[in-house]
């Protein structure tokens, strides 16, 4: 067990994941101070919400820690602190922290972001901009990358720059810091102002490449469920008219593992068809229609969207498909409505191919 503590702290200062395992050994779990290395640990994997607990109940621990970890660990508690949304605890590590070493408050990148970010969950923009910009000009690389995040998100909140500047701007900063939490920070930000600007495709692959970068946790989650909500909107939200029906299609094409089960999948399958119809588009229209007949409905709804692509095919002059999916999509149970119109469909589609 103290051999697993050791090799645990090592790996958490050089940044392995491997710690956490170390430290689920039963006879060191419980220690205070092996709680506040696994808090530590925790935030290595973006595990924020358990961090931020053992954090908490290793306070006494951390309060009394020698350097250079009291420092590093602090900063840390504060950022998991944040990410839970507890203010209160955010505020008293920093407090600690800035009583221990005065000299922090005026230079340091870290303490300058960090009270930014607690300034602006108070609502205190024109303060939060002022810390910002001093951690901006620190000697600190990753928190003066992070500080212009931050600056970037003020200026589109306050109106100074729109999304798709703010995502140009941002671009800039994809090489400025490269692989960990940070780079995929700076990518979900590049995504999300690419989407609010009306620029779908580059947002969701921006998106997409973050989601790589995540391990399998709540926050790839979260990711997801984003990106498939975005993707949602672009077929039957807001966005609906914002898009056309070309990159629509495109959209479609590259991201349509986004697409919802269910039936609100295949109501953007069929919102998406008939985009392509007014576009004359009737082979894409067609074929996405038939797909989704044959291989994801059932009953009344497969015959229906059936008899949609055989209209489709028709148009297309391609009787032949037309035939095709009204025998795949037959049903003897469907409504006469349905019955008759499928009929004449038949009718006029052999009476195209000149069978009889």
């Amino acid at each position: 067990s103290e051999f697993l503590a050791l090799r645990g702290a090592v790996r958490v200062l050089t940044h392995d994941t491997g710690a956490l395992e170390d430290f689920k050994s039963p006879d060191i779990t419980n220690y205070p101070e092996m709680k506040l290395w696994r808090a530590v640990a925790m935030t290595r994997v973006m595990e924020w919400k358990d961090a931020a607990e053992l954090f908490a109940s290793a306070d006494s621990v951390l309060e009394k820690y020698p350097e250079p970890f009291f420092t590093d660990f602090s900063i840390t508690a504060i950022e998991a602190a944040i990410a839970n949304k507890d203010k209160q605890y955010a505020n008293n590590v920093l407090d600690r922290l800035i009583q221990r070493h005065p000299e922090l408050d005026a230079s340091s990148g870290p303490v300058n972001y960090l009270r930014g970010v607690l300034m602006s969950l108070t609502d205190h923009l024109d303060r939060a901009e002022k810390y910002w910009n001093k951690a901006a000009n620190s000697q600190n690389h990753l928190y003066k990358v992070r500080a212009k995040l931050s600056l970037t998100d003020y200026e589109v909140i306050t109106g100074k720059i729109t999304p798709l500047q703010a995502a140009e701007k941002l671009e800039r900063l994809r090489f400025a810091w490269r692989g960990d939490d940070l780079e995929l920070d700076i990518l979900r930000r590049i995504g999300k102002f690419y989407i609010e600007g009306g620029k779908m495709e580059e947002g969701l692959a921006t998106l997409k490449q973050a989601l790589v970068l995540l391990p399998d946790n709540d926050v790839a989650k979260q990711l997801h469920q984003e990106m498939a909500f975005a993707f949602r909107d672009v077929f039957l939200g807001d966005k609906n008219h914002n898009v056309s029906a070309l990159d629509a299609l495109s959209l479609y094409e590259r991201f349509y593992d986004l697409a919802p089960p269910g039936a609100e999948g295949d109501a953007i399958i069929r919102a998406l068809a008939q985009r392509m119809v007014s576009l004359d588009l009737l082979d894409r229209a067609a074929a996405l229609l038939a797909d989704q007949a044959r291989h994801r409905l059932t009953s009344t709804m497969k015959t229906r969207v059936g008899t949609q692509a055989a209209g489709i095919y028709l148009l297309d002059h391609k009787a032949d498909d037309a035939l095709s999916i009204l025998k795949d999509t037959d049903d003897a149970a469907a409504p006469e409505d349905l019955v008759t119109e499928r009929q004449l469909l038949k009718a006029k589609a052999l009476s195209v191919s000149g069978k009889d």
